[in-house]
């Protein structure tokens, strides 16, 4: 395809005139494919970056608005523990002109790296210095509330040692760790005697 970022094709691109040079690569180059792919079927009232009429006989619809072809992935860290606000979401960006400026919705920050969140969707919209945007949905999990059942086998008599007691887990993440109060560490214990486990 054709390199957008060549001083060779905008005016003065970094000063905001986007009208093309004498020679500019972009002028009648491509098929107008990435602005139909992306923007729809050519109505003849196009205009380029700069607010100006396009004329499509003159100038390439798909060379030109590929200066705003931002590609954004993100990666992401979910909540470890029902309920906690330590889930992290960062997004890369490919294409456009740096720098970018990067806004979270509806909380997260202003840098590429959104941090402190819950389970939830969170939108990063990302701005290029041309004023190109795109933007990105990340959805951070959480999972199910830990909690524990418990169940017993009381001892058969006075002073015998046969009980035992089996605790059953849901939620969380596994795998699970065991402590009980006489240092075993499994979810279920026997040869009690009578007390409080």
């Amino acid at each position: 395809g054709v390199g957008l970022n060549a001083s060779t094709v905008f005016t003065d691109a970094a000063n905001g005139d986007f009208s093309l040079v004498n020679g500019s690569p972009a002028i009648n180059a491509g098929n107008n494919q990435h602005w139909i792919a992306n923007v729809g079927a050519i109505t003849g009232n196009e205009t380029d970056l700069a607010g100006n009429p396009r004329f499509v006989d003159v100038i390439d619809m798909g060379a030109y608005e590929s200066q705003c072809s931002l590609s954004l992935t993100s990666s992401q860290t979910n909540v470890a523990c029902n309920g906690s606000s330590n889930g992290t979401a960062t997004v890369t960006v490919s294409g456009g002109i740096a720098p970018y400026t990067y806004s979270w919705s509806p909380t997260g920050g202003t840098s590429a790296t959104a941090t402190g969140l819950s389970a939830g969707n969170y939108e990063v919209t990302v701005t290029d210095a041309n004023g190109c945007i795109a933007q990105q949905v990340v959805n951070i999990t959480e999972p199910n509330a830990l909690s524990a059942s418990s169940s017993t086998i009381a001892v058969s008599c006075p002073n015998y040692n046969d009980g035992s007691v089996e605790v059953i887990i849901s939620g969380g993440v596994a795998p699970y760790t065991y402590l009980w109060n006489n240092g075993q560490t499994t979810n279920q214990i026997a040869n009690l005697s009578a007390g409080i486990y």
